[in-house]
């Protein structure tokens, strides 16, 4: 019943719930498609880092691994039946994919320790309401401390300044 409702996955609707672990959908799939479950260290290749900007990773749960040829892109995913994540891939990158399975912490780990932050990233509308807030909080604090500098120069040149020492008070 919840699964007719939208666009969600089965497996992930059951790991939500508790009804199974996410190592157990992990295997299913793995079963299912007749895929092996990939370590994504030992087979990631540092040149395909470029492939794929952040947010689209993290978009789709997935992870460039490496290139078979020049056309193929091996793809570490959480999940592999995905055609949507692998038809916005394919026309993003201009490769075939062949999709590999790999735990969804892992790819996470992977795409933050691998793949670098780019305007791309930060103007992306998924993740522009994180950045948003930075930016808005820093544009704050710099318009509070302009205000204040301004403040001070408009009171001394319309009144001066003054300097107390020790021996004298000097009126400018």
């Amino acid at each position: 019943r919840m699964q007719v409702g939208g666009t969600r996955r089965l497996g992930r609707i059951l790991v939500k719930i508790g009804a199974i672990t996410s190592d157990q959908l992990l295997e299913t799939l793995a079963t299912q498609f007749e895929l092996p479950i990939v370590n994504i260290e030992q087979e990631y290749k540092p040149e395909t880092k470029n492939l794929l900007p952040r947010y689209l990773c993290s978009k789709y749960e997935v992870f460039p691994l490496g290139l078979v040829g020049e056309t193929i892109l091996r793809l570490a995913m959480a999940d592999p039946s995905d055609n949507e994540a692998v038809t916005d891939i394919e026309n993003f990158t201009g490769k075939a994919v062949q999709p590999c399975l790999a735990r969804q912490g892992d790819i996470h780990g992977a795409i933050t320790r691998h793949i670098g932050l780019s305007l791309r990233d930060i103007f992306n509308p998924q993740s522009y309401t994180r950045y948003a807030k930075v930016v808005s909080s820093l544009a704050l604090v710099l318009i509070i401390l302009v205000a204040g500098f301004t403040y001070r120069f408009y009171i001394e040149s319309k009144y001066g300044t003054v300097t107390r020492t020790a021996e004298a008070t000097i009126y400018k």
